[in-house]
């Protein structure tokens, strides 16, 4: 891992998201050509400098938490920290949003959307962090396109065709101390 501008190509990015402490930009990785999601984190953000929230997410690697691949310290030239992130299709949010006025999807998919979100809750509470910020938008869907319909995800049967990825522990604590 060299710098961030030497790992990515940051011209080519294309803006996912926006939050108070934060965006998170699309970027394509130089030596794999793959597409990944990077939070950066804005200076000056208090508490939230990135240090916590990466140390949150290297505790709790599960299928159904959002991957870190690499976090780069904030420098001189680059005030902001950035997380890299595997890069997901859509949110939860967005998902809700999209579905609106059509066909409503079978209830078995919306069993299976509360049942990988609770078993990726479930492990991040055995690991003693609460993530304080659970919403719609902090909920990652990727779809799984080669195995449409009733699949099976992360050793489970999977009715949406979909994994879903908790993420943003920007707000998470550990149960240990005070949040």
């Amino acid at each position: 891992m060299l710098s961030l501008s030497d790992d990515y190509d940051l011209l080519a990015v294309k803006l996912l998201g926006k939050g108070t402490d934060a965006t998170v930009q699309r970027a394509v990785e130089r030596k794999s050509g793959e597409w990944h999601a990077i939070k950066f984190i804005k200076a000056g953000s208090g508490d939230h400098n990135g240090d916590r929230e990466q140390a949150m997410m290297r505790r709790v690697q599960h299928p159904h938490v959002m991957k870190l691949l690499a976090y780069y310290a904030p420098t001189k030239a680059r005030p902001a920290a950035a997380l890299v992130m595997q890069e997901a299709d859509f949110s939860l949010h967005e998902y809700i949003y999209r579905s609106r006025g059509r066909t409503r999807p079978p209830e078995s998919v919306g069993v299976d959307i509360a049942a990988q979100l609770s078993e990726g809750l479930a492990f991040i509470h055995q690991n003693n962090i609460v993530h304080r910020d659970l919403h719609t938008a902090n909920v990652m869907m990727m779809v799984e396109p080669s195995r449409p319909g009733r699949i099976a995800v992360c050793g489970a049967v999977s009715h949406s065709g979909m994994r879903v990825l908790v993420t943003d522990f920007s707000r998470a604590c550990t149960a240990k101390t005070a949040c």
